[in-house]
């Protein structure tokens, strides 16, 4: 932009020149009375040819300067055009920024979710193996309480004996501990009793209950019921 001014400002001095030679060369030819003051034609043609070559180099320079007017305006195109790409590279470099910033956010949270997950999956699985444990166990009991080959062998093993005329069950409980024996439970008589110990009298159990309770429990059995004693006393 300043050297567009000062262009335009050397065009405004040289046509100021050529203004001021044309004036003067008015006066040189200019007649008093109809006779010229000059009357020296040599003087005259190397006044009109100074003229035409200062004219000519006014428009030679004129033309330059409207060529180099011309590329400083090309420039200023390019220049805008690269501060315009300039903006947009920033800009994209912005977005960039903005999409890595977005881009760890989401690998943090991606391995928050995995700790979480694996901490879930631990106490999932730890869950999953206890209630196994206990499901395990349930079914060992239930297995040996209704197994008759295993119930079985444990009969032949151990008397389930409750005492007869006892008349409570921490008596019972005593009495049983004190012959080294093991007060039945239900389930257990009555696998007892489907593997043919069927001669059995009356008598407490493990839970508290007595089998066919009378008011003085049986000691010898009698008529085939179920109860604490068997066949193995």
């Amino acid at each position: 932009i300043t050297y567009h001014s000062i262009a335009f400002y050397n065009i405004f001095i040289m046509r100021q020149q050529v203004v001021f030679l044309l004036i003067t060369f008015q006066n040189i030819l200019s007649t008093d009375g109809g006779a010229p003051k000059c009357t020296c034609k040599e003087d005259i043609d190397k006044l009109k040819e100074t003229m035409r070559t200062f004219t000519s180099d006014i428009n030679n320079e004129i033309a330059t300067m409207k060529s180099e007017i011309a590329k400083l305006v090309l420039e200023m195109a390019k220049l805008v055009t690269n501060m315009n790409m300039g903006l947009i590279i920033g800009k994209l470099n912005t977005l960039t920024n903005e999409i890595n910033e977005n881009g760890e956010r989401l690998d943090t949270l991606t391995n928050e979710n995995n700790e979480k997950m694996a901490t879930l999956k631990t106490e999932l699985t730890s869950t999953i193996n206890q209630n196994k444990v206990k499901l395990d166990a349930l079914k060992t009991q239930m297995t040996e309480t209704n197994s008759c080959a295993c119930e079985s062998r444990k009969q032949r093993r151990r008397i389930y004996y409750a005492g007869g005329y006892i008349y409570t069950f921490a008596q019972a409980k005593a009495y049983c501990e004190g012959q080294g024996h093991t007060i039945a439970t239900p389930g257990q008589m009555d696998a007892a009793f489907e593997l043919g110990m069927a001669i059995c009298g009356y008598g407490w159990l493990s839970d508290g209950s007595i089998r066919y309770p009378t008011q003085m429990p049986s000691h010898t059995g009698g008529c085939g019921k179920r109860g604490v004693n068997t066949i193995f006393n």
